[in-house]
């Protein structure tokens, strides 16, 4: 997906057609990495609620802490992530690929 999109990127400057891909639209794997983002936001929601905020407990031993701060980073990881692809790669994406068929 990343290279159809950076091909697009490319295409727009160069004036090109469009490179053939094996799905119709972006919209299409693009919608089904955002239902994947979803669905990774509800788990790390739920180990969230069940570590209470991936607090240590008093009694956790140091591979215990380590485990829930990387929990943590993994967490803010994610939410990055999420962010640049649902908010400023697809978007683009999306843009890229109108643009490409209307000049087609």
């Amino acid at each position: 997906m990343l290279i159809c999109i950076a091909q697009m990127d490319q295409e727009s400057i160069v004036a090109y057609p469009p490179a053939h891909a094996c799905f119709r639209s972006v919209a299409h794997p693009i919608f089904m990495m955002e239902q994947e983002h979803e669905s990774a936001n509800r788990i790390m929601a739920e180990l969230h609620s069940l570590t209470e905020g991936f607090a240590t407990p008093d009694w956790a031993c140091a591979t215990h802490i380590a485990f829930f701060a990387g929990l943590s980073e993994f967490e803010a990881d994610l939410k990055q992530h999420v962010h640049l692809e649902n908010d400023v790669l697809f978007p683009r994406a999306m843009k890229l690929e109108a643009e490409l068929n209307n000049r087609g």
